[in-house]
């Protein structure tokens, strides 16, 4: 910025002189304005840097050292692209949450197909007219056996209706969960290239 204002200086000195004309006085002002502009932008860049680091830490006192002439730039290890891709699938939570979609939705249609399957109930009751079942002087007991079968015939299409939506709930979460996966791999092979890249 300093080098710049000192050639402004000397065109508008020329300029006075008439050794320059004004278009070249306009764009070394232009020149010097956006220089001025992208100081000032790399400052607030700077300073909400800052202030996202106050967040992490919680502290104000950190000092920033400056990155030495001599600072070892390394490849990545491991070098090979599909082990991130690996890594990154593997340990994505957001991923890890639509597996746990997928089976809660799929156990829900499992459960609504089990709606429409026969259901059978088998209860036993045993009641003593003595309240005191130790006492070996019972005259009598009320044994009784229950075994019913429920048969859903009809329910005006509700059954088949909440089917439908539970399949296409699981396959919803199918679908999202691939999103996702792909959206993993996209970012991914991106750091990596560009990480290579700038390596």
């Amino acid at each position: 910025e300093k080098a710049l204002q000192k050639r402004l200086d000397q065109v508008k000195a020329q300029f006075a002189v008439g050794l320059t004309t004004l278009l070249d006085v306009q764009e070394t002002q232009a020149s010097f304005d956006r220089t001025r502009v992208n100081r000032i932008l790399a400052e607030n860049q700077r300073d909400n840097s800052y202030q996202a680091l106050y967040r992490l830490t919680g502290r104000t006192d950190i000092g920033i050292e400056d990155i030495v002439d001599n600072y070892p730039i390394t490849d990545l290890i491991p070098v090979d692209q599909n082990s991130w891709l690996d890594l990154a699938a593997s340990q994505n939570i957001d991923l890890q949450l639509a597996d746990l979609a997928i089976n809660i939705a799929h156990q829900a249609y499992q459960a609504e197909r089990a709606n429409k399957l026969p259901s059978v109930t088998l209860s036993a009751n045993r009641n003593y007219p003595n309240k005191n079942p130790s006492d070996n002087n019972i005259i009598g007991s009320n044994d009784s056996l229950k075994l019913s079968l429920s048969l859903p015939l009809y329910a005006g299409g509700a059954l088949q209706s909440q089917q439908t939506e539970a399949f296409h709930n699981w396959q919803a979460n199918r679908q999202q969960r691939e999103d996702i996966y792909r959206q993993i791999m996209h970012n991914t092979r991106t750091l990596y290239r560009n990480i290579q890249t700038n390596i």
